[in-house]
């Protein structure tokens, strides 16, 4: 994982989450409102979505953010 300022690694379940709900990539982005390569940057970490983004994105999967977004420390 790519760390980001502050030593933080921001991680997410949005990939096996979309797996277990049929969801495409394409879907939850369209359904999110964003690109898809936004989309996939944030899933493999390379970006940290706004506020925003992570609520449009936790709504489409019907999941509270914070199941979703996790910030682990980096030591």
């Amino acid at each position: 994982h790519k760390q980001q300022k502050g030593g933080e690694v921001m991680q997410n379940k949005i990939s096996m989450l979309r797996a277990k709900k049929k969801i495409s990539q394409s879907r939850l982005a369209g359904l999110a409102k964003i690109s898809r390569t936004h989309l996939s940057d944030i899933e493999n970490n390379k970006a940290k979505p706004s506020v925003d983004i992570a609520q449009r994105i936790s709504k489409v999967l019907g999941e509270k953010v914070e199941h979703i977004f996790f910030e682990n420390d980096v030591v």
